[in-house]
């Protein structure tokens, strides 16, 4: 065998290799970098929510980062049940570990938000009804920033005792919104806490202080800067050294 037709037969195949795998390689680096993310532009507390890019194949590296500590190398990614933790901008970082400069960069901002309803009772404006201790009626209800915690509340005053609505740090520097939130059994509340969400109800009535158990359902609305909070049979403990509990409901409004 001649030694140019050796060559050829050796030479040919590797040569058809190499332009496939060139051609392969830009196939993939053109589509790399047409990627874009798809997800929701918002999704509901307590909803699924899907964020995801297109699956490009080849030695490919996908690089997410986002709120709540997000980090996945994967293209799809489902978060089961969204909370306001989950609201923020997701980042993707795709690139090949074939072509250093074949890489693309996209971001995409998911809001998060609160789920709406409406309580399924109806009390007297301004009062708290327990089922076993009487009713409180309220004369005065002032929003203001909590000196202690420095937290906004809404404190509503009467001749047998008050009520203080305690909300989420991160409310102190925007409009607290219209939403079912949920109770939280402590009045001091993480700022780091992502799950803003959250109120507690202390409510004062005979020189005793009643405070609310945690994850119940709480109705509040924003009328144009006036909130008003309204609850349904929720579970309350007293805070006197006894065991004593108690069902409460109550509706209070800014004046």
């Amino acid at each position: 065998m001649q030694p140019k037709v050796f060559l050829n037969l050796v030479l040919t195949p590797l040569i058809v290799l190499f332009l496939s795998c060139n051609r392969e390689a830009k196939r993939q680096c053109k589509a790399i970098k047409n990627v874009k993310i798809s997800a929701p532009i918002s999704v509901t507390v307590g909803d699924l929510m899907t964020i995801s890019a297109p699956e490009v194949g080849g030695f490919r590296i996908y690089n997410w980062d986002g709120p709540n500590f997000f980090d996945s190398q994967d293209p799809e990614n489902i978060i089961e049940e969204v909370g306001m933790r989950h609201r923020g901008t997701y980042k993707l970082h795709l690139y090949t570990l074939e072509d250093d400069a074949c890489e693309v960069f996209d971001e995409v901002f998911v809001d998060v938000l609160l789920k709406q309803g409406n309580p399924d009772c109806s009390i007297d404006l301004n009062t708290t009804s327990f089922n076993n201790q009487g009713t409180n009626e309220y004369i005065s209800v002032i929003e203001t920033i909590d000196g202690v915690t420095n937290q906004k509340t809404l404190t509503a005053n009467g001749i047998a005792g008050s009520c203080v609505i305690y909300f989420h740090p991160s409310w102190n520097t925007q409009n607290i919104k219209t939403g079912i939130y949920k109770t939280t059994d402590n009045y001091s509340m993480d700022n780091a806490d992502g799950d803003y969400n959250k109120v507690f109800i202390g409510i004062t009535k005979n020189s005793t202080f009643w405070g609310c158990v945690e994850n119940q359902d709480v109705y509040v609305t924003n009328n144009n800067g006036n909130l008003k909070i309204e609850f349904c049979n929720l579970n309350f403990l007293a805070n006197n050294g006894s065991s004593l509990s108690d069902i409460v409901s109550g509706n209070i409004i800014e004046p």
